[in-house]
């Protein structure tokens, strides 16, 4: 398939499942692939599996994610997707024990973090008419306790994605918020202990399974990039089976 041929992704996060899985479904439509995350094995392993599919891929191993973008134009010459994967997970705990320390840790690992690398990105995506899908998680729309800052910074993002949508809408470029909602280690590793409060939740979905990474969150994001979203922008587009409408499935645990 051919829908992104001769089209470069810059994907960050992409050592994790989901940053992974989009990496995967765009590789099959003919994209090249940046990838950048922080963990050298991770990213390598997703590295050898897009290559395995006969796309061309360079792996950056980065702390900060936006340094990946210049490391798209030297490997690829330019810059025509943006998937903002890299989302840092805060320990669960109840507001009154969130220091200010706390906070901008969370900030920083997603909103922050996200908005320096479509800043560093909006040169070279301004040339092709580019399309960024910031990922935020689910929580933010979730209500419970003990995830005040991670809710923040993923509200945070969507308010900086749909400005962006407004702003840069004039040099052609789409943004828009996808959340997921995906079967991965640590969704995995929850079941095994709450087994049944996660069955009894997965069957109060629209969708009773967990989204594949590749077929289901990648299928989402390749819409999200095609020509077939070309007016459709600022939005937030869930895919999660639809989770937003059912009872939460993770049943808070705050940290010591």
């Amino acid at each position: 398939m051919t829908e992104l041929a001769g089209q470069v992704a810059l994907v960050t996060g992409a050592g994790d499942p989901i940053g992974a899985g989009i990496a995967l479904r765009l590789a099959r439509e003919g994209a090249s692939l940046l990838l950048v995350g922080a963990g050298a094995t991770a990213v390598g392993d997703t590295l050898a599996r897009v290559r395995a599919s006969g796309a061309a891929a360079e792996a950056h191993i980065a702390e900060d994610a936006s340094t990946g973008v210049a490391a798209a134009i030297s490997a690829f010459g330019r810059l025509d997707i943006l998937i903002n994967g890299d989302d840092r997970m805060q320990p669960w705990r109840a507001l009154e024990d969130v220091s200010d320390a706390m906070l901008g840790a969370a900030l920083e690992g997603q909103a922050r973090a996200a908005f320096r690398t479509m800043r560093a990105a909006l040169p070279h995506l301004r040339d092709h008419a580019g399309r960024i899908v910031n990922i935020v998680s689910f929580d933010g729309d979730a209500i419970a306790p003990y995830r005040g800052p991670y809710k923040a910074a993923g509200e945070a993002l969507k308010a900086l994605s749909q400005t962006a949508a407004f702003e840069w809408g004039a040099y052609g470029i789409r943004v828009n918020v996808l959340v997921p909602f995906a079967e991965t280690p640590a969704l995995a590793q929850y079941r095994a202990a709450h087994g049944e409060q996660v069955d009894w939740a997965l069957r109060q979905k629209a969708l009773p399974y967990f989204g594949d990474p590749v077929e289901d969150i990648g299928g989402a994001a390749l819409f999200l990039v095609s020509e077939d979203t070309r007016y459709v922008t600022g939005h937030v587009v869930y895919a999660d089976g639809g989770q937003f409408l059912a009872p939460a499935v993770i049943e808070p645990e705050p940290a010591s």
